[in-house]
């Protein structure tokens, strides 16, 4: 038997994904493929357009065979937690043999000399680092800065040469993704293999509507009413999933969540916000500050960014205040193995051997069955404490995302007791 793991979001499902999966059956010839997907919040710090049942019936009606849910604890984190808690995610199932990632670059020589870096942190490195910080930009910016430094001394003689290839590499979120899944797949000695795959069609932020279109374009087409121009961008099983489930509830984003996230951060302003994932003390101040200026979720982002703060970084820790997402949530993840726990959201009914091996081969308990959830975690889990809160939260941010949905369309959300296990 052999299995491909992909780390996803299908926000939503579209053409490009489609292609992974089809390259992953011909070239790797996988008899069975896994998605480990975010939930109902995506990493940018969001709530996805529509909910992780529709989305995973997208991948199952398209060529996965099994979909598993990325705790919200790490969906919602930066792309190193994201990439690493995934790769765990697949490494405790104990049947994965590859993970197959999209790429701007597919040179995977390349792409695990950075991140052997990244792993590895050398002295060089981290001075390198530790200047740029002092000088107030950005982590982001600061590790590009840091890494193309190393790079280039480390990996071309002509120091003076300003032009290699490193830097065009690091400027696009997919190939920082694959970077950190191979840093995550160092650190942990995993026997899983990499299989980069070169993207097809448009950028990740590109907003153009065209049989490769990107997830930002279609969101963007769907918010401007453009929905009957996506059936050329979606497989067909992917646009009717979507647009049975607009007929019964709304899209969400960002400022679904403007009022809600108002209210926690007006009833939080005494103890200031530092305590939350990711929040540090400049952020906190800079809430605290500009909260009498609150309109929208996305304005605040806005009026909240600087030089060091970056529109992704704020949205992801307001997303963590609403959420309730702590600094000391993530040590206990940590501790845990990043995801103690696995729950599938569905399955295809031709998989039973791909079940079947995950139930004997896997180090972490599976979760079919949400009633039984905490009687199992507290048996097989090697942290019980720390699964049932970290799926508590799952439960949480799942049962905010469906009152939301139901309360711009005057209907019930799924129950996260009742919805059950899709079967495909």
């Amino acid at each position: 038997m052999k299995v491909t793991g992909i780390i996803a979001e299908y926000n939503p499902f579209h053409n490009g994904h489609l292609y992974q999966i089809q390259q992953i059956r011909e070239k790797q010839q996988a008899d069975y493929i896994v998605v480990v997907m975010s939930g109902d919040f995506v990493q940018r710090g969001t709530p996805a357009l529509c909910n992780k049942y529709a989305r995973a019936r997208m991948a199952l009606s398209c060529g996965a065979d099994l979909v598993l849910e990325l705790p919200t604890l790490w969906a919602t984190a930066s792309a190193e937690y994201f990439a690493a808690a995934g790769i765990a995610l697949l490494d405790q199932l104990g049947v994965t043999d590859s993970v197959c990632f999209g790429a701007e670059c597919d040179d995977l020589k390349l792409l695990t000399g950075i991140a052997d870096v990244l792993a590895m942190e050398p002295t060089d490195y981290q001075r390198i680092l530790s200047d740029e910080l002092k000088k107030g930009v950005s982590f982001p910016s600061a590790r590009k800065h840091a890494l193309l430094s190393y790079l280039s001394r480390s990996a071309f003689p002509d120091k003076n040469s300003s032009a290699h290839p490193f830097e065009q590499l690091l400027d696009t979120p997919n190939n920082i993704l694959a970077i950190e899944y191979l840093k995550a797949l160092c650190l942990r000695n995993s026997s899983i293999t990499a299989a980069p795959l070169l993207r097809q069609g448009s950028g990740y932020h590109d907003t153009d509507l065209n049989e490769m279109a990107s997830a930002s374009a279609i969101r963007s087409a769907l918010k401007e009413g453009k929905e009957h121009l996506l059936t050329d961008a979606m497989p067909d099983a992917s646009y009717t999933i979507l647009m049975e489930y607009a007929r019964s509830k709304p899209f969400l984003d960002a400022d679904s969540l403007s009022s809600y996230l108002n209210y926690k951060l007006l009833m939080q302003r005494e103890d200031g916000y530092e305590a939350f994932a990711d929040c540090g003390r400049d952020l906190s101040n800079r809430i605290w500050k500009y909260l009498p200026q609150y309109h929208t979720f996305s304005g605040f982002c806005d009026l909240l960014k600087n030089k060091t703060l970056t529109h992704t970084r704020i949205s992801r820790v307001l997303l963590h205040i609403l959420l309730d997402i702590r600094k000391e949530d993530y040590t206990d993840g940590l501790l845990a193995d990043y995801t103690p726990y696995a729950r599938i959201l569905g399955f295809r009914k031709d998989s039973a051997a791909l079940l079947s091996a995950c139930k004997k081969q896997s180090s972490v308990p599976l979760i079919t069955k949400m009633a039984d959830a905490n009687k199992l975690l507290e048996t097989q889990s090697a942290h019980p404490d720390i699964a049932k809160k970290m799926l508590a939260l799952d439960v949480r941010g799942a049962g905010i995302y469906e009152s939301l949905a139901a309360a711009q369309n005057k209907t019930a959300g799924c129950n996260e007791y009742t919805q059950g296990i899709l079967r495909i």
